[in-house]
């Protein structure tokens, strides 16, 4: 598989890396080729390749992933861990995409709200879209700007029209 992004010019070949990530937090060690806790062996770091476009860089790298199952293949800023990309597998019925629950929160907001996600990568799912799958913002679709791994709140970039409801079920969209 080729792990590939469009970034910012002029990073350099050690501050991008790929990795891969299962649905119960765990990174793949490309080294051991097991799943366990991330470590230098579950990074693989991106080349940068010289294109004409001078405002970003094309970044790639070839990894071995898992023969099965459902995991999510992210690309992270290694000085700071922000995860810029993220691409989830198919499964042989269709696509996957992770899901997650509204968590109890008294500051939980039409903005930003608790979740019972696993993961506890800060920023690991922003750029992509949380959209609602149950409860009264059923089908509404937002971009997601912030996700604190400890906390576990999503924020979004634009208010749903309601707050989100204790137990209402999300599925998180990569486009």
């Amino acid at each position: 598989m080729i792990a590939f992004v469009r970034y910012t010019t002029g990073l350099g070949d050690a501050e991008l890396y790929a990795r891969v990530r299962n649905a119960t937090g765990q990174f793949w060690d490309f080294v051991a080729l097991s799943w366990g806790v991330i470590g230098t062996d579950c990074k693989a770091f991106l080349t940068e390749y010289a294109d004409s476009d001078p405002s970003t860089s094309y970044y790639s790298a070839e990894i071995l992933v898992p023969f099965n199952g459902v995991f999510c293949v992210e690309i992270v800023v290694d000085s700071t861990s922000l995860v810029i990309g993220y691409e989830s597998t198919k499964d042989a019925a269709a696509d996957v995409p992770e899901t997650g629950l509204v968590a109890t929160d008294a500051s939980n907001s039409i903005i930003s709200f608790k979740t019972d996600l696993p993961s506890t990568i800060d920023s690991y799912c922003v750029g992509s879209f949380v959209k609602f799958i149950t409860g009264n913002c059923i089908n509404q679709t937002r971009k997601i700007a912030g996700y604190g791994g400890t906390s576990k709140l999503m924020l979004v970039t634009t208010g749903f029209t309601e707050i989100p409801a204790d137990g209402d079920r999300f599925i998180i969209i990569n486009q």
